[in-house]
């Protein structure tokens, strides 16, 4: 079985923004490897694997970092002149590697493809929402349940909000 890797570099810079008196940060560069993996049971007697595919389109994928260093840049008379006249000081280069650690229990939820005799779990293609994640098939239902109320809740909301404001509109303008 192999895993899955994540690696990220991203440089932070401090932006001056005259206007609103305060600095922001933005990531210009960020590069992400994936090493293919598959998914097998915890229990020796079963032998089938399933092999993952595209799991970065994954929803709910919950990876563990691994690695996490931070690179300082190296400043000197003319990049502060430079920065100063730009409005950007780079702070440095983030570097994480995040990754799917080999014995993690995983959940995945998706389209299952046979393909020679090779079970593969992919994104569907009825453009569904595809799942790897270390919750248990309940707690993802539960979650997504959750999600899904709280919509509903949220569009009652506005939904009411809206209507009656369309009645004060029809109630003042039509005197």
């Amino acid at each position: 079985m192999k895993i899955n890797v994540c690696c990220s570099f991203k440089q932070n810079i401090n932006k001056w923004d005259f206007l609103n008196r305060n600095s922001t940060e933005k990531i210009i560069h960020q590069r992400t490897n994936t090493v293919p993996f598959a998914l097998g049971s915890h229990d020796e007697a079963i032998a089938a694997t399933v092999r993952i595919i595209r799991p970065l389109d994954a929803a709910e994928l919950d990876l563990e970092t691994t690695y996490e260093n931070f690179h300082p840049s190296v400043q000197s008379l003319s990049n502060v002149i430079g920065h100063f006249i730009s409005g950007e000081r780079p702070k440095g280069i983030h570097e994480t590697e995040e990754m799917l650690r080999l014995g993690d229990s995983v959940t995945g939820v998706g389209e299952l493809v046979l393909d020679n005799s090779l079970i593969k779990l992919q994104p569907p293609k009825q453009g569904f929402r595809y799942f790897l994640t270390r919750l248990d098939y309940e707690s993802l239902l539960r979650k997504q349940g959750n999600s899904v109320r709280l919509w509903r809740i949220l569009t009652l909301v506005f939904g009411s909000v809206l209507f009656l404001f369309f009645c004060f509109l029809h109630i003042l303008f039509d005197k």
